[in-house]
């Protein structure tokens, strides 16, 4: 275990950081839907599947299946639609990501902005 002194910028991206993966939290997805070609599908939508949570394969946590997708840095869908069978699912998408930190301007007038 380590001890480390709080700082307002841990556990955020630097400016220009791009984040590589992340977890999403699919809400509304059945039961009866959480199998692993189901959960590989919505993780390869989202950019590309990588994991599945250990908790979402035992079905230990049953209000969402949590993926970790690969990420472009780019906007994140909150909502997913996605056919199964003869039936079209709009998922909810809860995205674990770090924040993003961005430092101030000061311009002349000695505002910030």
């Amino acid at each position: 275990m380590g001890l480390e002194c709080w700082n307002p910028r841990s556990r955020c991206l630097k400016e220009g950081e791009l984040r590589n993966e992340a977890w999403v939290r699919i809400l509304g997805l059945p039961i009866s839907l959480w199998v692993s070609s189901i959960l590989r599908r919505v993780g390869e939508v989202c950019g590309g599947f990588l994991a599945i949570d250990p908790k979402t394969e035992r079905m230990e946590e049953l209000q969402w299946a949590r993926i970790l997708v690969r990420t472009n840095g780019e906007d994140l869908p909150s909502l997913l639609e996605t056919g199964v069978e003869e039936s079209t699912y709009c998922l909810s998408l809860w995205w674990e990501v770090l924040l993003s930190l961005r430092q101030n301007t000061v311009n002349y007038s000695g505002s910030s902005g």
